[in-house]
């Protein structure tokens, strides 16, 4: 089965715990509610996702020195005691300004929130780790880069000069062997400040095909979405005809005709098959 270049998939559990007598709040509320849950990246599972530490460690004097000028330029009020740091070479002196990257990392990792999709609907293992083992679900959602379901204004996405500066970024995980970039001197004031922080994750992760959608300074939290934007809802293998009946409820309501979609085991290979059976019109 094909999908939209710009079809997205959050695996959920239907159930709070494995008794099944308790519907998951958050994917109820996502289907029935049309709500996403934004995260504190501080809650992640990888204690690196989200948890690189800028610094300046390597720093050179030039690179010091260029960063100070930079300073100046963008804070004209600043001029006289940022002049003084850079004549007396204070970073030498004084450890404290090796902390100079704290409130970048405070205002990206703490009081930021993301929303987390996969590329794929199809993975073996996300629907082991997110979706209760196979007993959950799959939720396709299509929407084109300037739909970002994220409940606050973000402007322009097309423009790569303000990425840095805006409320709102969104793309693919870079997953690597090895720690990005981090000496903050190198990274200030350019969009792989941002990607080394918050889209790059260690290599062993490359399996979840990640799409990430970054909201600075908004706190974690849920956003609406229209109902257009929710196309098919897709059971894992272990589901039943209680777990469709309970989406259906879910979905009573929804006002436009969702795809019921079931994954079984492949026959012959190490995959899951995923077929259409219903499309569900509230």
């Amino acid at each position: 089965m094909s999908y939209p270049k710009h079809s997205y998939f959050k695996y959920r559990p239907l159930y709070a715990d494995r008794s099944g007598a308790v519907p998951h709040g958050l994917t109820q509320s996502l289907i029935e509610s049309r709500r996403l849950f934004y995260a504190t990246p501080t809650s992640f599972n990888d204690p690196f996702d989200c948890n690189l530490r800028l610094h300046t460690n390597d720093s050179t004097d030039d690179d010091w020195v260029s960063y100070i000028d930079a300073l100046i330029a963008k804070c004209p009020s600043r001029r006289n005691q940022l002049t003084v740091v850079k004549a007396e070479r204070l970073w030498s002196t004084h450890p404290e300004f090796s902390d100079i990257g704290l409130g970048t990392r405070r205002t990206i990792y703490e009081e930021s929130s993301v929303l987390c999709l996969a590329k794929r609907p199809d993975s073996i293992p996300m629907f082991a780790y997110y979706a209760d083992d196979h007993n959950g679900i799959a939720i396709e959602l299509e929407f084109s880069d300037d739909e970002i379901p994220c409940g606050v204004p973000f402007g322009n996405l097309a423009d790569p000069a303000n990425i840095y500066e805006r409320k709102i970024i969104m793309g693919d995980i870079e997953y690597l062997p090895t720690l990005p970039e981090l000496n903050y001197h190198r990274l200030y004031g350019r969009p792989q400040l941002i990607k080394s922080l918050m889209f790059t994750k260690f290599d062993g992760w490359r399996h979840e095909e990640e799409f990430r959608v970054f909201r600075k300074g908004v706190a974690a939290s849920t956003a609406e979405f229209p109902a257009t934007m929710l196309k098919r809802v897709i059971f894992g293998a272990r589901t039943g005809s209680a777990e469709i009946d309970l989406v259906k409820h879910w979905l009573s309501h929804h006002g436009y005709p969702v795809i019921l979609a079931k994954v079984v085991a492949a026959v012959g290979r190490f995959g899951l098959d995923i077929s259409d059976f219903e499309t569900f019109t509230p």
